[in-house]
């Protein structure tokens, strides 16, 4: 059963779905590595849901993996190529469930603020690479894509 939906939680689990809450309704992306977002995770999804009625958001998910996938990020509409391709065997491992729950909790309603991205070649393949510059690259694309860590670094400066 989801902690969500129990009665008495320690004060330690509400103090992290407190700050759960709080960190996704300031965020401008989310990365999903592994978590499959649950069928019976109200909470969250409506929390989601909430966030991209009035502002924009990317979501990436890396929560699957399959071998003949390229090792990239897929916008929409290349995973929608992709899947299609596939058994369904194959697209519930790569994360196809998740993206399906992440798309009907959203509803197409704001399609325009919310940008979906994914990647098929599982988490230890997203910071593989051979050099130490490589893996920086992958880290920096992977939590701050369109090259925003220059720009988140600034900001953060600005505020101290």
């Amino acid at each position: 059963m989801q902690s969500n939906y129990k009665l008495n939680n320690p004060p330690f689990i509400e103090e992290i779905q407190r700050d759960m809450k709080i960190a996704i309704s300031n965020a401008k992306h989310l990365v999903f590595m592994g978590y499959s977002l649950p069928i019976d995770d109200i909470i969250y999804k409506s929390i989601i849901a909430t966030k991209v009625l009035g502002e924009k958001l990317m979501i990436t998910l890396a929560v699957g993996y399959d071998s003949e996938a390229e090792d990239r990020f897929y916008n929409e509409n290349e995973a929608k190529e992709y899947w299609d391709k596939l058994d369904y065997k194959r697209k519930k491992s790569m994360g196809k469930e998740t993206y399906d729950i992440l798309k009907s909790i959203l509803n197409n309603r704001v399609k325009e603020n919310l940008t979906i991205r994914m990647y098929f070649r599982g988490i230890p393949n997203i910071f593989n690479a051979k050099t130490d510059d490589e893996v920086n690259k992958k880290v920096k694309d992977l939590f701050y894509p369109n090259n925003d860590f220059e720009k988140y670094i600034n900001e953060r400066k600005k505020r101290k």
